[in-house]
C-alpha cells in the first residue's frame, strides 16, 4: 500500500486549531518557513539606484535600493534583464545590459510583486577608447628678449571643455601624427557637451583652482596667475583631480581622478633662447633640442613667424615630435620663403596625458598637462 504526504499547511493549521488559536492563511506559510512575500500579488517600492547612469555598451555595476525583496529577483533595464550579482537586505547588486542612450526605465519583479522607477537610470553613449574631454593646464616660462618686452611675462592658463566622445585629443591640435610639421594646421572639428554647470573646481596636492564657464567660447577657463600661485599653481610634475561636478540635467555629479597630469620643467637648449640677443637659426635644417627628454608623452611646438614690420603673424607652423630630446623642422614645412631676417617666435611644450576615465560615458580625458617655453629667434632665409 502507497503511503501518501500529508500537506505541511494542513499539518500546521490542525496543530495551531488544537491549541485554540485562529491564524490566517499568510501567517500559517510564515510559519512553515516560506517566502511570505512572493506568495501574493503587491508592489516593489524602488527608492534609489546608485549609480543611476551608464554607458550603452552595458556592465556597469548598479546597487538598487527596493522592497521587498528577495532571492530570485529579476531586474530589467529598458525591457533587456539585467544580471542579478546578489541580494543583501534591501539592496540589489546588478550589472546594467546593453542599451540605447537616453533614459530608461527599470522594472523589479520578485515571484508576483513587482515595480518600476520611470526613466530612473540613463544610458550615455558609449565613449571607450575616445576622448570625452578636452583642455590644458599650461604653464609658459618666457625666457631670453621676449621676456623684456612689454606684454611678456611668465603666465599660467586652464581651460576644459566636454565634448561629445572623439577621436581627436589634445595633440591632433598641432598635427596628424608625431615627427610631422604643418603649416596654418586647423583643430578638427569636435561637438561640445553643455554640461549645464557653472565652474568646475580642479585640485592637487596643496592647492586648488576653479575655473568659470565662458559661453563665447564654450569652455571652463582660468587664468592661473590670477589663483595666485604663479608656477606654483601649475605644479609642474603633479596630478590634478577633478572635483565633483554637479551640473544640470542631464548631466550626473561626476568626479574624476588624475584627469590632469603635469610635465616636470625644462629647457630649450637648441637654440639657445634665454640668451641675451635673438639666437639665429636657418629656415633650412632648423634643430632644437631639450633637456629632461623621455619623461614627457610627447612635445609640441609652434612657430609663428611674423611680417618685416612686426605688423602680424605671417605664418604658423605647427609640429608635432617625439620626447627624444630633439627635432629638426623641415624646409618643407613653410609656405613662406623668407627673403630677409626675420623674427620668429618659438614655442616649445613638453605634454603629459591623462590617462583618467569619465564615470558618466567610459571616454579618456583628454585635458593635458603642458610646460611651455617660449622665446624669440632672427629667422634667416637659408
Amino acid at each position: 500500500m502507497r503511503r501518501t504526504l500529508a500537506n505541511p499547511l494542513v499539518l500546521v493549521t490542525a496543530a495551531l486549531l488544537a491549541n485554540g488559536c485562529w491564524v490566517s492563511e499568510k501567517e500559517i506559510r510564515g510559519v512553515i518557513g516560506n517566502d511570505t512575500d512572493t506568495a501574493e500579488p503587491g508592489p516593489v517600492d524602488i527608492t534609489a539606484l546608485e549609480p543611476d547612469y551608464g554607458t550603452a555598451a552595458g556592465g556597469t555595476e548598479v546597487s538598487i535600493e527596493a522592497s521587498p525583496v528577495g532571492a530570485g529577483v529579476k531586474v530589467q533595464f529598458a525591457g533587456s534583464e539585467a544580471a542579478v550579482l546578489g541580494v543583501e537586505g534591501s539592496t540589489v547588486l546588478v550589472r546594467t545590459p546593453p542599451g540605447t542612450a537616453g533614459l530608461a526605465d527599470v522594472d523589479i519583479q520578485w515571484g508576483a510583486k513587482t515595480g518600476t522607477r520611470v526613466e530612473g537610470f540613463r544610458y550615455w553613449p558609449d565613449g571607450t577608447g575616445r576622448y570625452g574631454a578636452l583642455g590644458s593646464v599650461a604653464w609658459f616660462d618666457i625666457v631670453g628678449t621676449l621676456d623684456d618686452l612689454t606684454g611678456w611675462d611668465d603666465t599660467g592658463f586652464a581651460w576644459v571643455n566636454f565634448i561629445q566622445p572623439s577621436i581627436y585629443g589634445y595633440d591632433a591640435v598641432y598635427g596628424p601624427a608625431l615627427d610631422t610639421c604643418a603649416s596654418g594646421w586647423g583643430y578638427p572639428g569636435v561637438v561640445d557637451e553643455q554640461s549645464g554647470a557653472s565652474q568646475i573646481h580642479i585640485s592637487r596636492t596643496g592647492g586648488s583652482l576653479e575655473l568659470n564657464w565662458d559661453a563665447s567660447s564654450e569652455r571652463f577657463e582660468a587664468d592661473l596667475v590670477e589663483e595666485g600661485g604663479g608656477a606654483n599653481a601649475f605644479a609642474a610634475g603633479e596630478t590634478w583631480d577633478l572635483e565633483e561636478m554637479a551640473g544640470a540635467q542631464p548631466w550626473p555629479p561626476i568626479s574624476v581622478a588624475g584627469m590632469v597630469e603635469t610635465p616636470v620643467a625644462f629647457t630649450v637648449t637648441t637654440p639657445s633662447l634665454a640668451a641675451g640677443t635673438p639666437p639665429s637659426v636657418f629656415q633650412f635644417d632648423f634643430d632644437i633640442e631639450w633637456s629632461a627628454a623621455n619623461t614627457a608623452d610627447y612635445v609640441v611646438i609652434r612657430l609663428d613667424l611674423w611680417q618685416s614690420d612686426f605688423s602680424a603673424v605671417e605664418e604658423q607652423v605647427r609640429c608635432l615630435a617625439r620626447d627624444d630630446g630633439s627635432f629638426t623642422v623641415p624646409s618643407a614645412a613653410w609656405q613662406t620663403l623668407a627673403l630677409e631676417i626675420r623674427s620668429l617666435d618659438v614655442y616649445v611644450g613638453r605634454v603629459r596625458a591623462s590617462e583618467a576615465t569619465l564615470p558618466h560615458d567610459a571616454s579618456t580625458s583628454g585635458v593635458v598637462g603642458v610646460y611651455w617655453v617660449v622665446g624669440e629667434v632672427a629667422f634667416w632665409p637659408l
